[in-house]
């Protein structure tokens, strides 16, 4: 069986066919009341999993209260996490909404898809005073890999393999059996 750890749909209808059509196990992220509505409708097989969390660019457009019903209907909490490189959402913003989101996910035992940019410590900080399962997207950091391959976090890697020396040394390092591949969606590929 293929596996997608890590794909946003975008809206696509042919991606979605194209998971079911080839019975790809696909964990769907949906960071949006909209878009958790939309991929709903368009991840129709039992191998499309919808995971649902308000991901760090975001992290001033929701609250936890708004979106702790999707929180309590999605099986995986993620795309979550912190990123002080690609947005300019106040970090202190960020950890409010990532640790409630986390506190909830070790609580209702609930698998995590973490989101890590430039913010690597303080992450792996987070996610040992909330022991859980975690699944770290796409790590492209030279920093921490063994401190989270210590903890048992699982990893996916994207298209940048060959090119980024901080994924290539994370694929060789991490035990096979925690480490998955990953698309991130038509707009990585």
């Amino acid at each position: 069986m293929l596996s997608d750890a890590h794909c946003h749909l975008d809206g696509s209808q042919s991606l979605a066919l194209l998971q079911q059509e080839h019975t790809i196990l696909t964990i769907i992220n949906c960071d949006s009341p909209e878009e958790w509505e939309k991929n709903r409708r368009l991840a129709t097989s039992k191998n499309q999993v919808l995971s649902y969390g308000i991901h760090p660019w975001k992290a001033d457009s929701y609250t936890f209260a708004h979106v702790e019903l999707f929180l309590k209907k999605a099986r995986i909490i993620g795309e979550i996490g912190l990123d002080n490189i690609w947005t300019n959402v106040p970090l202190s913003t960020q950890k409010r909404v990532f640790e409630q989101q986390l506190a909830f996910a070790a609580i209702n035992k609930k698998p995590v898809v973490l989101h890590t940019k430039g913010c690597e410590k303080e992450i792996l900080s987070y996610i040992q005073a909330y022991p859980n399962h975690y699944l770290i997207h796409w790590y492209s950091s030279l920093d921490y890999q063994q401190d989270y391959i210590d903890l048992g976090c699982y990893f996916s890697i994207g298209l940048d393999l060959k090119k980024n020396p901080a994924v290539w040394q994370l694929a060789k390092t991490v035990p096979i059996d925690h480490l998955l591949i990953e698309t991130d969606g038509l707009h990585a590929a």
